[in-house]
Formats: C-alpha cells, sequence, structure tokens
C-alpha cells in the first residue's frame, strides 16, 4: 500500500449490459466510488485518484451472456509514477 500511496492512481469504472444506459452508468459510478473509498482509508491521498465510469459502453467481449457478463463488471486501477516524486528522487 505504501507504493499505492506514492502513485497516481487512475481506476476506470464499467458495467455489464443488463439494465438501461442510466442505470447501468450510475452502477459503475457506483463502483468507482466504492473502490476510491477504500483507497483513501489505505492512506493514498484523495488528489491522486482520478476516475472515470464508462457504464456499459466498454464491455470486454462482443458476446452477452452471463459468464460474459461477470467479467464487464469490474473496476480497473493503473498505477502512474507521481511525477514530483520522480523528480525530487532524481535530483537528491
Amino acid at each position: 500500500m505504501k507504493r499505492l500511496s506514492e502513485s497516481n492512481l487512475e481506476l476506470k469504472g464499467y458495467a455489464d449490459r443488463r439494465g438501461d444506459l442510466a442505470y447501468n452508468q450510475a452502477l459503475s459510478e457506483q463502483r468507482l466510488l466504492e473502490v476510491r473509498g477504500y483507497l483513501i482509508k489505505q492512506g493514498v491521498a484523495p488528489e491522486r485518484i482520478t476516475t472515470q465510469a464508462f457504464g456499459a459502453g466498454m464491455p470486454l467481449n462482443d458476446q452477452q451472456d452471463s459468464e460474459s457478463d461477470v467479467f464487464d463488471r469490474r473496476v480497473t486501477l493503473t498505477m502512474q509514477p507521481n511525477q514530483g516524486l520522480m523528480a525530487s528522487r532524481v535530483t537528491e
């Protein structure tokens, strides 16, 4: 978690294709809020976290069935080095 607290994090939220567009968008946003809240409780500064919700707009598989839907209900986390922290370490 120390490494997470020093990195910038990009969270992307998704939903499966069941339900209407508004519901799926809200669901992907709620998933992001849950993960973001957890990370903040673990010591990640809120300003280091960016979020983007896609609803059902980016399924992993073209086929829609109960097995594929499981993988579309997700939040992805991408770690990016904190540029300010990297610059200070280089100059030390």
